[in-house]
C-alpha cells in the first residue's frame, strides 16, 4: 500500500477543510510556522487568521485520526518498517516533522518509533472536504487505550510497591494515568480515573494469577 509523510498527510487533511487557500499546504514545512504565528498572531477576520485556524485545525485532527487509528502508521521500532500497533498509537506522541512517534513510557528504556509513514488510502479516506457534519466525528472510547497503557505499566513495574520511586502506590498510577489523559486530551473527571485504575488493577492481578 501507498505510504505518504505524517507531514503530507496534515497537507491532504488542511486541504480538505481549508479549500479557500489551497497553497497554505505547501507553505508549512517546519514547525517554525505554526511558532511564527503565536508570536506574531493575524489580526481576527483576516486570511491569516483564517490560515492559521485552518492549520491547527488539520493537525488536531491528524492527532486525533492517529490516536484512534482511522489513519494508519508504519514504522521501524527495532530494524524493520512495521504496522504499529492502535494500542502504540493511542498513547504515543507523534512528530510530523521529525518523522516519530514517541511510546515511551516513564522511568523504562525509551521505545519510540522512526521513519514514521502514513498509509494514504487511510488519510484520503478522512482528508475529504469537511461538511458540517463531519467536523462531528464523535470519538472512539479511549479507555481500552488507558487500560493497555496501564498493564504495560504494571507489566514492566509490577504492582505498585513502596520501594519503587517510579510507582509507589496506586495514586502514582492514577498521576501516571491522568497525565495521560491530559497529553492526549482525553476528558475524564479524577473520580472516574480511580474507579478505571482500581478496576484495571484487579484485573492484571486476576491474569496475573491464571485467572483465578
Amino acid at each position: 500500500m501507498e505510504q505518504i509523510t505524517p507531514l503530507e498527510a496534515f497537507r491532504l487533511i488542511l486541504r480538505g477543510i481549508h479549500p479557500d487557500n489551497p497553497a497554505l499546504a505547501e507553505q508549512i514545512t517546519s514547525r517554525d510556522w505554526f511558532f511564527e504565528m503565536q508570536l506574531t498572531p493575524p489580526f481576527e477576520g483576516t486570511p491569516a487568521a483564517a490560515d492559521a485556524t485552518a492549520a491547527t485545525e488539520a493537525l488536531n485532527l491528524l492527532y486525533s485520526h492517529v490516536t484512534y487509528s482511522r489513519i494508519i502508521l508504519r514504522g521501524v521500532l527495532d530494524r524493520e518498517p512495521i504496522d504499529i500497533n492502535p494500542s502504540d498509537q493511542a498513547i504515543g506522541d507523534l512528530n510530523i516533522w521529525e518523522l516519530t512517534l514517541d511510546c515511551s513510557l516513564p522511568g523504562l528504556q525509551p521505545r519510540i518509533y522512526r521513519n514514521v509513514r502514513c498509509i494514504k488510502a487511510s488519510v484520503i479516506k478522512v482528508a475529504a472536504p469537511v461538511t458540517g457534519k463531519r467536523r462531528g466525528l464523535a470519538p472512539k472510547s479511549f479507555w481500552p487505550h488507558v487500560k493497555t497503557y496501564v498493564f504495560n505499566l504494571l507489566n514492566e513495574h509490577g504492582a505498585p510497591t513502596a520501594d519503587d520511586p517510579e510507582l509507589p502506590d496506586q495514586a502514582a498510577l492514577e498521576r501516571k494515568v491522568t497525565n495521560l489523559c491530559e497529553r492526549k486530551g482525553w476528558k475524564a473527571a479524577e473520580s472516574t480515573i480511580r474507579s478505571r485504575v482500581v478496576s484495571y488493577l484487579l484485573d492484571w492481578t486476576k491474569a496475573r494469577q491464571g485467572g483465578r
